[in-house]
């Protein structure tokens, strides 16, 4: 798990720097100092590691409005 962790790290970086189409599984490796094979044995293609950043993505950001919904008052704070 924890190199899964790793490459969803990694991909995230490199997807928000320099765009998803232009990052290449090539890339994501070297980044990281790790082989293609061992992405490929957690994702098998790049559309899985794209999805899978992106619900990273998600549930962190409902962690934190959930967070921001047990800290407000009312929904105007919230938004706040």
């Amino acid at each position: 798990m924890e190199t899964e962790i790793r490459i969803l790290v990694g991909a995230e970086e490199l997807f928000s720097r320099f765009g998803i189409k232009n990052v290449t599984m090539d890339e994501i490796a070297r980044h990281l100092g790790m082989s293609k094979k061992t992405i490929y044995l957690h994702y098998i293609d790049k559309n899985k590691l794209v999805r899978a950043v992106v619900n990273r993505m998600i549930q962190a950001h409902d962690v934190q409005c959930k967070e921001f919904e047990s800290k407000s008052e009312n929904a105007i704070d919230e938004i706040f």
